[in-house]
């Protein structure tokens, strides 16, 4: 990761849920879309978010930060009892975790759309403590 000045660093508690498919439907003549799994992503974003506001005031963040960011995200699941593998080979998809949290922190003000973000670096393991550590820097060439 081309990684440059570290901006922002946060954990933000709890399961992570994956930001997956969108469904569509007609409402009064209108196109509405939702996530297909809106009920259980809304809390995980929510913790996110605030996980990214307690850090930016913590640390004086002065966002939305502007121009191109990198970030790396490290999600921890709790390992059901009966796997023994060592790492979670299996859905949720990795990008659907990311999609979660980059929305989230769009959502907090860390900086103006998730467009800007240009490095990405995620893994998911197994741990004892559920979430996402979250480390924001300055992304450079």
């Amino acid at each position: 990761m081309s990684a440059g000045e570290l901006l922002l660093t946060l954990t933000a508690r709890g399961i992570p849920i994956p930001q997956g498919s969108k469904k569509a439907f007609v409402v009064a003549g209108r196109a509405r879309m939702i996530d297909d799994n809106a009920e259980a992503l809304k809390p995980w974003r929510k913790t996110v978010e605030k996980a990214a506001q307690g850090a930016m005031v913590a640390n004086n963040f002065q966002g939305p930060v502007a121009g191109a960011v990198a970030v790396a995200v490290l999600f921890q699941i709790e390992r059901p009892t009966s796997v023994k593998r060592a790492l979670p080979h299996v859905r949720p998809d990795l990008d659907k975790y990311q999609r979660a949290v980059l929305d989230a922190l769009t959502t907090a003000g860390v900086w103006k759309d998730d467009g800007q973000v240009t490095t990405i670096s995620a893994r998911k393991v197994y741990g004892s403590t559920p979430g996402a550590r979250v480390s924001v820097y300055r992304d450079e060439e």
